[in-house]
């Protein structure tokens, strides 16, 4: 008699984090950088703020267009959000460190910086999750 194989219960929930991280980052990082660009409207290679917004509402719809069931597209929705966020935080204060301060004024423009950095997250906020509820609303209308 042979002795029963169990698969340990971890190994279910780290594929399902895997799962909701590869499509979470290259979405959220998208998102980020529509967002930074939002917050930098000279670098933008067209005027006007719709193709920022353009791009972080793709980072928002393709999240549950590459998920297959809505809890999955929830946890990569969380991830993707998390990740823009981050992404453009780090867009906005890397200069600081690229470009060569000395230690007293980057730690004045670090406050500047950071506190001018958070007044996109209302825009992006909203075009994130506009399209990404927009997107399941559609498919699921689509699926029933």
């Amino acid at each position: 008699m042979s002795a029963p194989t169990t698969r340990p219960q971890w190994g279910g929930r780290v594929r399902a984090l895997s799962r909701a991280v590869s499509v979470g980052l290259p979405s959220g990082v998208l998102a980020g950088l529509g967002a930074f660009l939002l917050s930098q409207p000279s670098l933008t290679p067209v005027a006007g703020t719709t193709l920022p917004l353009v791009l972080v509402a793709l980072g928002g719809g393709f999240v549950p267009l590459l998920t297959d069931r809505l809890r999955r597209s929830v946890a990569a929705m969380l991830c993707a959000y998390a990740t823009g966020i981050a992404v453009h935080l780090g867009a906005y204060v890397a200069p600081l460190w690229v470009l060569s301060y000395p230690p007293s004024a980057r730690d004045l423009l670090l406050l500047r910086f950071l506190g001018e950095a958070p007044t996109v997250v209302f825009q992006y906020t909203l075009a994130f999750f506009a399209a990404y509820l927009l997107v399941v609303t559609i498919s699921g209308y689509l699926s029933a």
